[in-house]
């Protein structure tokens, strides 16, 4: 593996890619790899609330609109070696997908995602994004944030992107989103069709090494 992305989705006033950033930084340095940091937002806010599944009684159309912040977020990516991809997710996902599947000749993989688009709607082109991901494209358990999903009383497994998780579970064999932090909000997606669940190509890498360090750079983040 030479070559990681780090991704978020839900840039928002930018706190949050700033210090994915930053943790990209750490990685290289600790592990002397190629990191690319990728940022996805509308610039708009949050899109039309659909129904229920939405929590409208928490969001609203239009909150954490970029403004007049994205052209100093975008100046930072572009000087940090980062980028923003703008537009609704559900239309710039699929190219971003093509792209990695391209990217066989520099071995890159995703190996950290955060979620934060609050809206279940908003979620679904994300968990279909995750089980369309070429295997070799990921890690054995990839490391996903996902921050709205506990704290608020209304949140709930039948709704919002903890009813898109379940969703995702519930139609994949070979693939889950398993809870590993309650209070980082730390998940693993699992990749049970990744080369390396097989005993024959079982790698010996030190990927709990990687894992935990990423796992503490988010924390101290």
């Amino acid at each position: 593996m030479r070559k990681i992305y780090l991704i978020e989705f839900g840039v928002a006033t930018g706190g949050g890619f700033r210090s994915l950033v930053a943790v990209g930084d750490l990685i290289r340095s600790h592990f002397g790899i190629e990191v690319e940091v990728v940022g996805f937002d509308n610039r708009d806010g949050l899109p039309a609330i659909t129904d229920y599944r939405d929590h409208p009684e928490i969001w609203s159309s239009a909150q954490f609109a970029m403004d007049d912040l994205f052209d100093g977020l975008d100046d930072f990516a572009k000087a940090n070696g980062a980028r923003l991809i703008i537009g609704d997710i559900a239309d710039t996902l699929p190219a971003f997908l093509r792209e990695m599947g391209a990217s066989e000749a520099n071995g890159a993989a995703l190996a950290f995602c955060s979620i934060d688009v609050d809206l279940y709607s908003s979620t679904v082109p994300i968990t279909a994004f995750l089980e369309q991901v070429e295997a070799s494209r990921l890690l054995p358990a990839t490391v996903l944030y996902v921050d709205d999903v506990f704290v608020n009383w209304t949140y709930s497994r039948f709704a919002g992107e903890g009813l898109a998780i379940d969703e995702f579970n519930n139609r994949n064999d070979k693939r889950k989103i398993e809870l590993k932090h309650k209070g980082h909000k730390l998940f693993a997606l699992h990749a049970f069709d990744h080369e390396a669940r097989s005993e024959v190509g079982r790698v010996k890498e030190p990927f709990e090494i990687y894992y935990k360090a990423l796992c503490n750079a988010v924390g101290r983040r």
